[in-house]
């Protein structure tokens, strides 16, 4: 399950999984549009075996999750074992460059 929690409020938001389905760390991608809350990229491992899985990279609005998914992207290959990852602005990369 992704929850979506606001503290200055109360607001909780929940994007539920189906059964024998694992979600990955997501990554939040900021919006090019201000005032939008950008979206979420997150792998989710669902089991297809006694030893097998399958991976989707989906994509979440995240102003809304509980609406789900807005696009599943099927992996060719299992993608269990996530990297941590961040989104940084092309000014923040480039301050990271070596001269």
């Amino acid at each position: 399950m992704m929850l979506r929690i606001e503290p200055g409020n109360g607001r909780v938001d929940a994007m539920p999984l189906g059964p024998e389905m694992a979600i990955n760390e997501p990554v939040h991608v900021p919006a090019s549009a201000p005032g939008k809350d950008g979206w979420l990229l997150t792998v989710v491992d669902r089991r297809t075996g006694p030893d097998s899985f399958a991976s989707e990279l989906w994509i979440v609005d995240g102003a809304d999750i509980a609406k789900g998914p807005v696009a599943r992207v099927p992996m060719p290959v299992p993608m269990r074992a996530q990297v941590h990852g961040a989104w940084v602005s092309a000014e923040q990369l480039a301050q990271g460059k070596p001269s």
